[in-house]
């Protein structure tokens, strides 16, 4: 929908889905895209060094007069990174003016990508190619994480097999209706987002950035506490035939707070919390 594309961010800036296709198939197959970031490129090399930019990683002066900016990239993406041959990263220094180092897998060295520069912009669009290649990289990989808030209370678990015991009653008959499709009671849980965590150093830092937007972001729910109903089920997908997942519909308590003729809707203090929350995230990559 190009009234309304996927977006993600890279550090603090919002950019939307390429529309090429990565090929998985291939460690070592050649990555080629039009240049949709042209002009983001041509910003930093038109930029003055001196001029004030907002960005969220630091470009050193090296002694022999060039910049340099280095940070922590997960092996699996070096083959992107490097293309066949070196293909992709030759093209990436010949478009930013940059010089790209990426370490060997296994090489026991620290996994840091390298950009040097003459200028601090060209060191600058080298990292912005590098990272944005990244990103798209990220989201052929399968998800491996998820934050979610508990539902541990002891009688939403009992209602919760409740309605189970009273699902395999009444579709004893139908196909497929067993015990095991339902989650265990001690696994309720709502999910504020999912992730693609590759490796440690990327787990650490999810962690540490989960637990300083919870901190920043508790005081909007007041006392800590929220009433909720979970009340009927839903699904993601237009097809019926095509779920795999059903899920809960969640609703506030105070039906004395509902617009006339309207359906309840998430607390906003919740859902402040949930956005707020996902966002860091997202925006730490």
């Amino acid at each position: 929908d190009v009234l309304n594309p996927s977006t993600y961010w890279v550090g603090n800036r919002c950019y939307r889905v390429l529309t090429h296709h990565i090929d998985t198939a291939s460690a070592y197959n050649t990555y080629v895209e039009e240049d949709e970031y042209a002009d983001e490129v041509a910003d930093f090399l038109g930029a003055g060094e001196d001029e004030e930019q907002n960005h969220e990683f630091s470009v050193d002066k090296l002694t022999n007069g060039l910049y340099r900016t280095a940070w922590h990239v997960p092996n699996v993406y070096y083959a992107y990174l490097i293309g066949r041959r070196g293909d992709t990263r030759r093209r990436l220094e010949l478009e930013t003016g940059s010089k790209i180092s990426i370490p060997q897998r296994g090489a026991g060295v620290a996994e840091e990508v390298v950009v040097t520069g003459p200028t601090v912009p060209k060191v600058r669009a080298g990292r912005l190619k590098v990272e944005l290649l990244v990103e798209q990289a990220r989201r052929k990989q399968p998800l491996t994480h998820f934050v979610s808030i508990p539902i541990a209370a002891p009688h939403t678990q009992q209602r919760f097999l409740q309605f189970k015991e009273a699902v395999l009653e009444q579709c004893s008959t139908s196909i497929g209706v067993c015990e095991e499709l339902f989650q265990h009671p001690a696994r309720l849980h709502l999910t504020l987002g999912v992730m693609a965590l590759v490796d440690e150093t990327e787990r650490k830092l999810a962690i540490q950035i989960f637990r300083d937007a919870v901190e920043a972001n508790a005081r909007d729910i007041p006392d800590g506490l929220l009433r909720l109903h979970l009340r009927g089920l839903h699904y993601f997908r237009d097809d019926p035939h095509s779920v795999k997942v059903l899920y809960a519909g969640l609703q506030a308590c105070d039906a004395s707070s509902w617009p006339e003729g309207s359906s309840p809707h998430l607390p906003q203090q919740l859902q402040n919390f949930a956005d707020n929350v996902s966002n860091s995230m997202i925006k730490a990559g």
